[in-house]
């Protein structure tokens, strides 16, 4: 007999196989399996359907990779895909290629027998530049979870996932090397990160400039306004603060993490950008983040327009630490603060990092047993309690996290 092959059909001919689903057409016992697995270069994914001739599968937890039993007969896939995500469908039977459709919705027919596996593949078509002035600086991009590029500026990287992203630059010879800067990438949006050199040769020309008509002669290293660059370029303008309620935390517990940064400058900071990055396996975001946070992949990001002179921005929010998470691990979240005008000393980056040791489950610390009586006091309605407590204490032992 002849091996059936899946058929499929394109997102109009969706109709069809509905009514084949809902058709009284008896189906053979289910011989075969279909395996759906989405890839994502963030681990962000979507949620799928898949209507089947026995009734609708719904991956609403978003999991990775999920198999069902299969049976003969017409199928329908649909995926919501993250956000900004461009979505490709792969099919294969046996190992071969079978099927390839752009977009989120495809439908097919299954024999019922063999496995037949798809691939939702998630890409993005951000785009990254990296510029200094002079050109020819040698530099590097880094990204969570090892993304890392190198290269000399200018240079421009595309199909670019939305991740925070820092460029840090070597030193020219003869010039000042400038601070890393850091970016978070929206989807499918250009980042341009751009730096300027401060060079010997530019004081040069300043203290070469020829005196004036009446001989006197200058003895000016530089400029004001070129000192005052050079000063801002030497001390931070801005205080990044971050800390937890507890250092120390059992597995399913709530912690509550306190951020902020401020302005500690002169003047009013622009576009500023504030993170935290965490490890999705070990912590998640309780509920909706205040102050109009958002979360993208494994960084809570908040965006904030302009901060005053001397003002402040802070955000208390709670994280609820995994419930398998083992004892002796620790949880690290890591700020950070960026922006237009913000200001580190030379190689230093605007971050920090807090910690959370895991501990076993503690020990009941006490134990009372008391014995109640009620007793009637008269038509008044008065009680006399009378108590006799016997209580037991025994101590409690709580091992605490090795520090590291």
């Amino acid at each position: 007999m002849a091996k059936k092959t899946p058929f499929f059909r394109s997102a109009l001919l969706s109709a069809v196989a509905t009514l084949s689903a809902l058709s009284g057409v008896a189906h053979a016992q289910a011989a075969g399996t279909i395996t759906i697995e989405q890839i994502s270069p963030i681990g962000q994914y979507g949620e799928w359907r898949l209507s089947t001739p026995s009734g609708m599968v719904v991956n609403r937890k978003k999991e990775q990779v999920k198999s069902l039993s299969a049976q003969d007969g017409q199928y329908l896939f649909n995926v919501q895909p993250p956000e900004g995500a461009v979505t490709t469908l792969r099919f294969y039977e046996g190992g071969v290629l079978v099927n390839t459709t752009q977009g989120t919705q495809v439908s097919f027919t299954f024999s019922g027998n063999g496995t037949l596996r798809a691939e939702v593949l998630y890409r993005y078509e951000g785009v990254v530049a990296v510029e200094s002035t002079p050109a020819g600086a040698s530099f590097e991009l880094r990204g969570p979870n090892g993304v890392r590029y190198t290269g000399v500026t200018p240079a421009s990287f595309n199909g670019m996932p939305p991740l925070y992203y820092t460029a840090s630059y070597s030193s020219l010879p003869g010039c000042q090397q400038p601070k890393p800067q850091s970016r978070v990438l929206r989807p499918n949006a250009s980042l341009i990160f751009e730096a300027d050199f401060i060079c010997e040769n530019e004081k040069v020309t300043v203290k070469n400039t020829p005196p004036p008509a009446d001989k006197v002669p200058t003895n000016n290293v530089s400029t004001p306004a070129m000192q005052r660059m050079l000063d801002e370029h030497t001390r931070s303008n801005v205080s990044l603060f971050h800390s937890l309620n507890q250092n120390e935390s059992v597995p399913g517990s709530t912690v509550y993490v306190t951020l902020g940064i401020r302005n500690i400058g002169k003047t009013t900071l622009k576009n500023v950008t504030l993170t935290e990055q965490f490890d999705a396996e070990k912590l998640s975001p309780i509920g909706v983040l205040p102050q109009g946070g958002k979360i993208i992949g494994s960084v809570m990001i908040w965006e904030i327009p302009s901060i005053f002179a001397g003002q402040s921005f802070s955000v208390t929010f709670p994280v609820k630490i995994s419930s398998d998470i083992l004892q002796g691990e620790k949880v690290t979240l890591s700020a950070r603060v960026s922006g237009d005008s913000v200001y580190a000393p030379q190689g230093e980056l605007l971050s920090k990092m807090i910690d959370v040791g895991v501990v076993a489950m503690p020990a009941t610390g006490w134990k009372a047993d008391v014995l109640f009586a009620l007793l009637s006091a008269g038509a008044l309605g008065a009680l006399t309690l009378t108590s006799n407590p016997i209580i037991r204490r025994k101590s409690a032992v709580v091992q605490t996290a090795s520090k590291q």
